[in-house]
């Protein structure tokens, strides 16, 4: 008898977690964001619909990448955002604050309907209007989120090379 199984092994045998898979959304295209293991990092991307149909702007709009690290740490900044009437949500945002614990993020997130919206450059934290959790806008006026520095393009990189090579 064979031993066949159509689950995919990572290719350094090392099977690895992703805590933020399905809290994660594009801000360009509305979809939850795929996680994946690169450069010894976990990060998440989205490919815009890449297998399914796509519009013109989406075929132009380059994939989105972000670190995990980067995420989390843009997450625990904007923390201080989110407010609630409720002491006992109060209060588990505040011990969040003090821990930084990703496991107890990710379920706080996921208990209360918090989806992060990820662009290129920043994050936002946005709550199910349903439950008792608003976000305040941030200190200068802006909702749009903590800022994620820009990555290299190809480009960028090609062109350095260029220039010091």
């Amino acid at each position: 008898m064979q031993n066949i199984s159509a689950k995919c092994l990572p290719v350094d045998g090392i099977k690895h977690t992703y805590p933020l898979a399905g809290l994660l959304r594009c801000a360009f295209c509305g979809r939850s964001m795929e996680s994946q293991f690169s450069h010894n990092n976990v990060a998440y991307r989205c490919r815009h619909g890449h297998t399914s149909a796509q519009t013109t702007a989406m075929r132009q709009a380059r994939n989105l990448y972000l670190r995990e690290d980067v995420i989390l740490g843009r997450i625990f900044a904007q923390l201080k955002t989110i407010t609630s009437r409720d002491p006992r949500i109060v209060e588990e945002i505040t011990k969040l604050q003090q821990n930084r614990n990703v496991p107890d993020l990710t379920r706080f997130l996921g208990t209360y309907g918090i989806t992060v919206e990820c662009r290129a450059t920043c994050i936002s934290l946005e709550p199910n209007q349903e439950k008792s959790i608003t976000v305040r806008a941030l200190a200068n006026g802006s909702r749009r989120g903590s800022g994620i520095p820009q990555q290299r393009t190809q480009q960028q990189k090609h062109k350095r090379d260029i220039v010091n090579g």
